[in-house]
């Protein structure tokens, strides 16, 4: 996983306005604006419990938490994804609970049973911000 910083974000993504133009199966073509104007992007999180993370006991479920992301919402989602050292996913939010969580979420639980022990795993947490396609 490649984190940028700021500074490399706007680097990449300079201010302005980007369209998004989709042809869709029922409703024609749709585009909807983004418009990146200043340092838009959510802070980079920081799990909170990484200490206990190292010690899981995998009969029992695991609360992974995080700061609170700066200028998220609860209009926002976030998805939690566990890979192994092989990179096969092990646990995703999105599938375990139907959907995301909210952008203002702190903290997500880990099934128990999810992780083994004496294993390395890596976990994304992925936030997104959507558009109405419809405006």
């Amino acid at each position: 996983m490649v984190l940028l910083g700021v500074s490399a974000l706007n680097a990449q993504f300079a201010d302005g306005t980007y369209t998004v133009t989709m042809k869709t199966v029922n409703d024609g073509t749709r585009s909807v604006a983004l418009n990146l104007a200043g340092d838009l992007y959510p802070d980079t999180p920081h799990v909170s419990n990484f200490t206990a993370a190292q010690a899981v006991d995998p009969e029992q479920d695991f609360t992974l938490t995080w700061d609170t992301w700066v200028g998220g919402t609860v209009n926002d989602v976030l998805f939690v994804s566990l890979r192994d050292s092989a990179g096969r996913t092990v646990y995703n939010s999105q599938e375990a609970g139907g959907g995301g969580l909210s952008g203002a979420s702190k903290s997500h639980v880990i099934p128990r049973r999810t992780l083994r022990p004496g294993q390395t795993y890596s976990a994304e947490l992925l936030f997104g911000r959507g558009s109405d396609m419809n405006s």
